[in-house]
């Protein structure tokens, strides 16, 4: 069984392959999603048409302009939101974490391409070759992502 992704113009095209066992029932496979934006408005579309409501158009990515704040709010300190990244291997909130680098440093809206950049800026001025490190994503889970033991002993 094989499973792939591809990025399409509204959205993501899942290709699953291969043959199943006769004994086989069902099966599951886990991948990352590459746009949640995208994921996200075409799901709520979907949903929407399933309960009856009508949606014409197209789902979209746009920032927003003329928003408002609706709310504040106070978190815990990055100390300590890095150490429950780690101890809880917490993929999502080290994604949204350089998403957010990348959006203090950048502008919005925060992407990984523009997190990584910072990462790689920071790693730079400890003396890290970046041309020795590749990183796609701040979940850790993209096949992309590359660095030697010897760099990261660096980082660390």
């Amino acid at each position: 069984m094989g499973l792939s992704v591809a990025p399409t113009q509204n959205g993501e095209k899942v290709t699953v392959s291969g043959q199943f066992s006769s004994r086989a029932r069902e099966a599951t496979f886990h991948h990352n999603i590459l746009n949640p934006s995208l994921f996200f408005g075409n799901a709520l579309a979907a949903g929407l048409i399933k309960q009856g409501v009508s949606f014409h158009g197209k789902v979209d990515e746009e920032i927003v302009s003329g928003s408002h704040l609706l709310l504040r709010y106070r978190s815990k300190p990055l100390s300590e939101i890095v150490a429950d990244i780690n101890k809880f291997s917490n993929n999502f909130m080290a994604e949204q974490l350089l998403k957010h680098l990348g959006a203090k440093f950048s502008g919005n809206p925060g992407t990984s391409a523009e997190g990584v950049k910072v990462l790689e800026k920071c790693m730079a001025d400890m003396g890290i070759r970046t041309s020795e490190v590749f990183l796609e994503n701040g979940s850790g889970l993209s096949y992309q992502n590359r660095i030697s033991a010897q760099n990261l002993v660096k980082i660390l």
